[in-house]
């Protein structure tokens, strides 16, 4: 597993689902504070945008 690291401000993350058809979590944002996480599964992806939008991190998620 990687370890994330997520940026300071990183606002409200969403999953969506890559071109490959992977999901993707991802905030929308450009430049330092933009996230983009690929995971395995829908539901890896869904339950790690939850424990980001709750801020349940130290600044690094693991994926």
């Amino acid at each position: 597993m990687a370890i994330i690291q997520i940026p300071k401000h990183v606002g409200t993350c969403r999953v969506i689902t890559s071109y490959a058809g992977t999901p993707l979590i991802t905030n929308d944002k450009t430049g330092k504070n933009k996230v983009l996480i690929p995971c395995k599964t829908p539901r890896q992806a869904s339950e790690l945008c939850d424990r980001i939008n709750r801020g349940d991190h130290d600044g690094t998620v693991r994926a």
